[in-house]
């Protein structure tokens, strides 16, 4: 299971929050679709789950795992 809380990112270019408050859980075995329009934050949101990149805020947990701290794992 992924269990996202309130994740934000901010990248110091834009004026507003590449991403912001964003929150779902995706249970296993069903499938989780992120869906918006160009420049809603999905492929940052897409990064900070796989550890890529460090979120400015929130959490994510995948497993008992947090993608940015045991990305190789």
């Amino acid at each position: 299971m992924i269990e996202v809380k309130n994740l934000t990112k901010h990248y110091s270019l834009l004026e507003s929050p590449a991403v912001k408050d964003v929150s779902f859980c995706a249970k296993e075995g069903k499938i989780t679709i992120l869906l918006g329009p160009n420049g809603a934050g999905k492929s940052t949101t897409i990064k900070m789950l796989g550890g890529i990149l460090v979120p400015d805020g929130g959490s994510v947990l995948c497993g008992d795992r947090v993608p940015w701290k045991e990305r190789k794992e």
